[in-house]
């Protein structure tokens, strides 16, 4: 073989090599992103915020039924969205998603003002998460630990005053439980 053509063979393999190994990083990208798209399809199939225990209200409530099961189950489906909306549409879709629709679910979460102190704090914290431009931009992320983030950030809000607003519900609730009509006494 002469010279001239064993480099010219030389460089084709070369080029060949170098396409080859682009396509394995292309391939192993795309297995990535696979395995995400299909936990997120398993976690979409699988959760449910709904509770049928709640369905009816709570003692005899449907106030809080429907708080639970709407507003608070509302806030997490949106949630869970996010990350979603961030590999199929854009993080920056995904952002403005969470600084109005998720944001306008936070604020009716809290049906009730702070009770404590503490209380108010982690509700301002919740908010400000929601119109940061860092935070949003965690929260809308793609990779596992920005699932992470917004995992932590649905457990502070449920922490921020979902239980005072359930009590404040219950207070002001007109309705009460269904029982029998009372009977005079003797019968």
């Amino acid at each position: 073989m002469r010279k001239s053509t064993f480099k010219r063979l030389l460089a084709v393999l070369r080029l060949a090599n170098a396409q080859l190994k682009a396509y394995q990083a292309d391939n192993e990208y795309l297995l990535r992103e696979t395995k995400e798209l299909r936990a997120r399809l398993a976690k979409s199939l699988d959760l449910s915020v709904r509770s049928p225990a709640f369905e009816a209200g709570l003692g005899g409530r449907t106030a809080i039924g429907t708080y639970r099961n709407d507003n608070v189950g509302q806030f997490m489906e949106h949630m869970n969205k996010v990350g979603d909306l961030a590999i199929s549409v854009s993080p920056q879709v995904a952002q403005f998603f969470l600084a109005t629709a998720v944001k306008a679910d936070l604020e009716c979460l809290y049906a009730a003002g702070p009770s404590t102190e503490e209380e108010a704090r982690r509700r301002a914290i919740c908010e400000w998460m929601l119109t940061n431009e860092g935070k949003l931009r965690i929260l809308a992320g793609t990779e596992s630990w920005n699932e992470s983030a917004r995992r932590d950030f649905i457990s502070d809000v449920l922490s921020s005053g979902i239980d005072t607003s359930t009590q404040e519900l219950v207070r002001r609730s007109g309705e009460v439980a269904r029982t029998h009509a009372p009977r005079p006494h003797g019968e």
